[in-house]
């Protein structure tokens, strides 16, 4: 989920430790102190007005960017504890992606400024570098999730396969029922495989995860965009 928070110069920090050195919050440009978000109070309010909506009522406002932020992040909210109509493990919603040739990766050009963009996020340029130079594909027409799987789904695979790994993001490897519809994340390359293996079986369909090109295809259209959205972060 995208959410807004107080608008902030970036911390500084040290670089050379690399992101995957850095604590969550200085990852996030955060300090160490607890600095409460624009949305903390408006949540709060926002539940006591949505809490008797229905769950398909709620999962409308949502998806809708019509309406600010905090209402939409509380009715998600909701959801993980009501049940989100959108999820449904055996008839997970996709979308039809067009086939294209066209190039993937970064301009050996524009490595300098995509370093330079996200250094106070601790992104190291050993890892810039990976994505170039350009390379070109051909990709066939594809279906894509148009969600990540949650953690309900994932949920529903574990019961049913009695499968022995269990997401270490899930704290004492209880589910996070509180979670339910939040993308399911700690889980290893093999159990993702075995997961789309037995959503085939039980659905009659081919699940396989998505190659590297499709998935960037898929997350930067034809257009080549830096977001799905266009060009510039949005922080809603």
């Amino acid at each position: 989920m995208e959410f807004s928070l107080v608008e902030r110069t970036p911390l500084s920090i040290d670089i050379d430790k690399g992101v995957s050195n850095l604590s969550d919050r200085e990852a996030m440009g955060l300090p160490s102190y607890y600095e409460s978000s624009t949305i903390d109070k408006e949540v709060q309010e926002w539940y006591g007005e949505l809490i008797d909506y229905t769950p398909e009522k709620l999962a409308v406002i949502a998806e809708n960017e019509d309406v600010e932020f905090s209402k939409r992040y509380a009715a998600g909210n909701l959801l993980n504890i009501k049940g989100d109509p959108r999820i449904l493990a055996t008839e997970p919603k996709m979308i039809d992606i067009p086939a294209w040739d066209g190039m993937l990766g970064l301009k050996e050009t524009d490595i300098d400024t995509v370093v330079s963009e996200y250094e106070a996020l601790g992104i190291l340029r050993n890892w810039i570098e990976k994505e170039s130079p350009q390379y070109k594909v051909s990709i066939e027409s594809f279906r894509i999730g148009k969600y990540p799987v949650t953690n309900k789904e994932f949920l529903e695979f574990l019961v049913d396969t009695k499968y022995e790994e269990i997401p270490n993001s899930w704290k004492f490897g209880q589910y996070p029922h509180w979670l339910s519809n939040h993308p399911v994340y700690t889980v290893s390359e093999q159990a993702a495989i075995d997961y789309c293996n037995w959503l085939s079986e039980k659905t009659g369909r081919t699940f396989r995860l998505p190659t590297e090109a499709e998935w960037e295809y898929a997350a930067a259209g034809k257009e080549e965009l830096e977001f799905p959205w266009g060009e510039t972060f949005k922080s809603d």
